[in-house]
């Protein structure tokens, strides 16, 4: 398998953004894709990107639409999702049309395990005191807990990290979720994608 392109699949060969043809019968959407990588996507393919804070609104761990996307952009959000991360790939398996593929990125450690920061989120919300911004949850067995030191990225209180992957972590949670394919993306230099390892993102194919 040709891992140098995710569209590898759709086009037959490896090809960069800029020269992408025409092919409204692909349908995709982007989660918070930024507009150089939004907008040529939706004049090649049948695309919309999407959102978790505005229109158009999508979220991944409670989304129930079943085989309907070719591809899915999904780049530096799965560390933000609310617990359990694991149904965030379920979904986003089950979205997938069969043979669809997932471009997928989160920063990731190269040792240990995924640490998640807030394991037993359920009501929850950020509270601002004068010392600075506390997240407060209540347990799903009614104890309080509250925590500081939070870690956003973006600046403060806009997008707050729930866990810090580990690429060991990160596989099983793909595994997991039954990916038939699971590719580390390869180094692009012509096209200038030169990635230091512990960003590399991955092509998650699902079976066809």
């Amino acid at each position: 398998m040709d891992r140098t392109c995710p569209f590898h699949g759709c086009f037959g060969e490896s090809i960069p953004l800029c020269k992408f043809p025409l092919r409204e019968e692909i349908h995709g959407i982007g989660m918070s894709d930024p507009e150089m990588i939004a907008e040529p996507l939706a004049k090649c393919f049948d695309y919309q990107n999407t959102f978790y804070h505005q229109e158009p609104r999508f979220d991944i761990v409670e989304t129930t639409e079943k085989a309907k996307y070719d591809f899915v952009i999904t780049s530096e959000v799965f560390e933000h999702v609310q617990t359990p991360v694991q149904r965030a790939f379920d979904n986003l398996v089950n979205v997938l049309k069969p043979g669809g593929s997932a471009i997928f990125s989160v920063p990731w450690n190269t040792e240990g395990d995924t640490v998640e920061h807030f394991p037993n989120l359920h009501d929850w919300q950020l509270v601002n005191l004068t010392s600075g911004l506390v997240l407060v949850n209540r347990t799903a067995d009614g104890r309080l807990e509250a925590f500081d030191n939070l870690i956003f990225h973006g600046g403060d209180g806009t997008t707050l990290e729930m866990r810090a992957f580990s690429i060991k972590g990160l596989l099983a949670n793909c595994r997991a979720a039954q990916f038939a394919e699971i590719a580390m993306a390869e180094d692009v230099p012509e096209c200038g994608i030169v990635e230091v390892p512990w960003s590399r993102g991955f092509t998650l194919r699902k079976a066809g």
